[in-house]
């Protein structure tokens, strides 16, 4: 599961899914005991935006010939930002039902609103919101919970930083390139400093 963007995300995904497909063997042992690996990525963010399907799944196959390699290796990827329904009745697969449970349970233990119908009819679901609320009583729990918001919080906060630093460093270089501009067109510096709002020392 994955919250915020990154970086290389689907480069990671990729190399934690080949990391344990090559790490059932033990040395001495058959290719042949090799297991199907599957990778089931939980993203709470916008990963494709060119595509509208929530859900994607990849494997290894031959392009031009629509020809699949094997099946041993296949990735799911679940864009939970592009799952907006926020009404159980709308939900008719398990699919959606889980993903609601997933993207909304929070709401059904803070809020103190009682389960849908919808939902309780789903096999396992009520089960999972009861195991979350177990696990948000407890201490440690809870500390947890408050230091992954923390670390949102100050890493947002440091993106914005370097938004705005990037910014001011852009408008920088901008104001010095017009002044240079400016002088080697013979512009007085007083005309350039009133055009650019530079200081003299900075024209300097």
């Amino acid at each position: 599961m994955q919250l915020t963007s990154t970086r290389a995300y689907v480069e990671r995904v990729v190399f934690y899914l080949a990391r344990l497909y090559v790490g059932q063997l033990e040395k001495g042992n058959p290719y042949t005991l090799l297991a199907r690996t599957i990778g089931i990525s939980l993203v709470d963010f916008v990963l494709f935006p060119d595509l509208e399907d929530l859900h994607t799944r990849y494997r290894l196959h031959d392009e031009a010939h629509r020809l699949e390699l094997t099946d041993v290796l296949e990735m799911h990827i679940i864009e939970l930002a592009k799952f907006r329904r926020d009404k159980p009745r709308g939900l008719k697969t398990p699919f959606e039902r889980w993903l609601h449970a997933l993207k909304f349970g929070d709401f059904y233990q803070d809020s103190g609103t009682s389960l849908p119908a919808e939902l309780k009819e789903e096999e396992g679901i009520e089960m999972a919101l009861e195991k979350m609320r177990q696990a948000s009583a407890s201490e440690q729990v809870r500390e947890m919970i408050e230091f992954r918001r923390k670390a949102e919080h100050d890493e947002a906060t440091r993106l914005e930083s370097a938004r705005l630093d990037g910014l001011e460093e852009g408008r920088t270089e901008a104001l010095q390139e017009a002044a240079r501009s400016l002088r080697e067109a013979g512009v007085p510096d007083e005309a350039i400093l009133k055009a650019t709002g530079m200081r003299p020392e900075d024209l300097d």
